[in-house]
């Protein structure tokens, strides 16, 4: 048994959205950002992707984040929004999901914008105005 990332089905959201609203806000306060109003509903509609990391024995979970496909110059990417939670070190590997969720939806690469504390966690991520970007 371990901490196990998953992306949640959106018509599964509103049914895990009580156990990481808080964790998603939590995110959104790092930056000094409110969390948008309409969050939930982008997630239902799967404009958005809600990840989370769960305990597989006891379905505690540990972690959550959001993603988004947005189109850019370079072509389709991965933004990694908000992330947080607990226990880190067991679902620090959550990256390489969504890398290869990136790269079957066609991305070019993946972004994570956050604080610089980031790259020690995530190889192959450079800091680039606390802008974090891999290639695919």
């Amino acid at each position: 048994m371990g901490i196990v990332v998953t992306a949640i089905e959106p018509e599964m959201a509103s049914r895990v959205w009580p156990d990481v609203a808080g964790m998603i806000d939590v995110g959104y306060a790092v930056g000094d950002d409110f969390v948008p109003e309409n969050i939930l509903e982008e997630i239902r509609y799967g404009r958005v992707v809600l990840w989370v990391a769960v305990d597989d024995g006891t379905a505690v979970v540990h972690a959550a984040m959001t993603t988004e496909l947005v189109p850019m110059r370079s072509g389709m990417v991965c933004w990694m929004r908000q992330c947080a939670g607990n226990r880190m070190r067991d679902w620090a590997d959550f990256h390489v999901q969504i890398e290869e969720y990136a790269r079957k939806e066609g991305c070019v690469k993946t972004v994570l914008r956050g604080r610089e504390g980031w790259e020690r966690v995530l190889p192959g991520y450079k800091v680039r105005s606390v802008q974090l970007e891999k290639v695919l």
